[in-house]
């Protein structure tokens, strides 16, 4: 039996074992740090900017538990990684949730770019505001009130 295969069968009880067994399963560790550095270089001004970080840190936690769980480095550090990847799949819900579209009629959505819009007013108050049951939308001559 090589010592690989003698440290993948039980578990690593020491930080220089450890730090052999990442040193084996290095290519693997790699492809994890480069899922989370990865998340690091998203584009902040896209819109789906939090959505695509979150979703990238639940790849990589999870590459990372299957990871962790396999090595054998004990059951705690792979709850912590399993933890970590639940918590980063439910902040992608939340912001994808957050971030769906919302169709507006024509006329609203016209009303909004024109009126409201150049006034910087965020579109989530202009959506509160043109779902109110007595709002309507009327044109005016200039000069009436």
């Amino acid at each position: 039996m090589t010592q690989r295969q003698a440290n993948s069968t039980r578990l690593v009880s020491s930080a220089n074992e450890m730090a052999a067994l990442v040193l084996d399963e290095s290519p693997f560790f790699h492809v994890i740090c480069l899922v989370l550095l990865m998340s690091t270089f998203v584009p902040q001004k896209q819109r789906t900017y939090k959505g695509m970080v979150y979703g990238l840190q639940v790849m990589a936690f999870l590459m990372a538990a299957i990871w962790v769980y396999t090595v054998h480095f004990g059951m705690v550090v792979f709850f912590v990684f399993f933890v970590l990847s639940a918590m980063a799949f439910v902040q992608t819900l939340y912001v994808l949730y957050h971030n769906k579209q919302t169709n507006l009629s024509p006329s609203f959505d016209k009303l909004y770019m024109e009126l409201f819009e150049p006034l910087h007013t965020p579109l989530k108050q202009y959506k509160r505001l043109v779902q109110d049951p007595d709002v309507r939308l009327s044109s005016m001559s200039p000069g009436e009130t």
